[in-house]
């Protein structure tokens, strides 16, 4: 079982120590790896799609639980798509970055 746990390199929350909490708990309590990764404010899309794959790809056992947590602002979007964003300000104003609308096949495989 993996943890990928996911935040903005650049955001407006602070959410590290939450991070560090939870990894706490997934390692030590739980006994499963986990892997922290910071979405980039340049070409986060490309990036994460790519960090998304990767993960994949490393862990392809069908009996390999995959835990992906996102630490960061989220909303959905008005074609009803998951959206991550780094500032909150950025839901006023969508094409403006770092925001990443979250398709099904990041996420599915």
């Amino acid at each position: 079982m993996t943890v990928l746990l996911l935040r903005w390199t650049d955001d407006d929350l602070s959410i590290q120590v939450e991070l560090d909490r939870l990894r706490d708990v997934f390692e030590f309590q739980f006994r499963f790896a986990t892997e922290q990764w910071n979405i980039p404010s340049l070409n986060p899309t490309r990036a994460l799609q790519a960090k998304l794959y990767d993960f994949q790809e490393a862990h392809q056992s069908e009996s390999e639980l995959l835990i992906v947590y996102y630490g960061g602002h989220g909303e959905a979007s008005r074609r009803g798509k998951s959206v991550w964003a780094a500032y909150v300000h950025s839901f006023f104003d969508l094409d403006m970055l770092p925001a990443v609308e979250i398709l099904k096949s990041m996420v599915t495989g």
